[in-house]
């Protein structure tokens, strides 16, 4: 009997170690998981911000324009369109910029920062601020044909 008992306890104890170990590895898997999908959010913060900058340097388009959701109309939008029979109310729309500036150190330039923030749940949350001196829209080009030294 007592033989029995052991095997018992023996295998009591390889299911409750077995038990345990598979918990460890779930309980990795789901912060990887979580990891990722943040790491994901930061990225896509990112790009936005970087492609505004990109936007206004390029004087595609003022930082007035693209303050605010991030909608169809957006020149930074990648979502679905609204023709395309998928519901555009996704992806992109939850993002918006907040876009400030302030004089630069040098003449006819200007410091930009974009920050990129997502809706969640009630609140924004803000992912990723990229901040980039610009030279005024139109650059030494336009300056010059204004009469004005870059």
């Amino acid at each position: 009997m007592r033989r029995r008992g052991a095997i018992l306890l023996e295998m009591l104890l390889a299911v409750v170690l077995f038990a345990m170990a598979g918990l460890a590895i779930y309980g990795a898997l789901d912060r990887a998981a979580d990891g990722a999908i943040s790491t994901r959010e930061r990225l896509r913060g990112a790009d936005l911000a970087w492609s505004a900058i990109a936007i206004i340097e390029c004087g595609l388009a003022r930082a007035e324009s693209l303050d605010g959701p991030v909608t169809e109309r957006s020149p930074l939008w990648s979502g679905p369109t609204s023709g395309a029979g998928v519901d555009a109310s996704s992806a992109d729309a939850e993002w918006s910029l907040r876009i400030e500036s302030e004089p630069g150190p040098f003449r006819n330039t200007t410091i930009i920062s974009v920050t990129a923030s997502r809706l969640e749940g009630e609140s924004q949350r803000d992912w990723y601020t990229a901040r980039q001196l610009v030279r005024e829209p139109g650059g030494a080009v336009a300056l010059r044909a204004e009469g004005r030294e870059p």
